[in-house]
């Protein structure tokens, strides 16, 4: 009989880095904390800045000022000029 491969997460809650949504999209419950979680780990995996020495080209789907980040927005770039840093 063959083992089956097993994985360790180690949740924030205890200390680690694997984020835990407890979900029930038939109850649906908590549905909009788990599209959070996601927002803010793509945040965090994503940050993107456009080349300063090109034209920005895009569209603005949303704006807000954050506390901590200042000026933050939501676009469409039409160029592919942004790099991920």
């Amino acid at each position: 009989m063959a083992s089956s491969p097993s994985t360790v997460w180690s949740l924030e809650e205890y200390g680690g880095d694997t984020m835990f949504v407890d979900i029930s999209a038939k109850q649906r419950l908590h549905i909009d904390e788990l599209l959070e979680a996601v927002l803010l780990t793509a945040d965090a995996a994503l940050d993107l800045r456009a080349n300063p020495d090109t034209e920005a080209r895009g569209v603005t789907i949303e704006a807000k000022l954050d506390k901590g980040r200042g000026a933050v927005s939501t676009i469409l770039s039409r160029a592919r000029h942004a790099a991920g840093r």
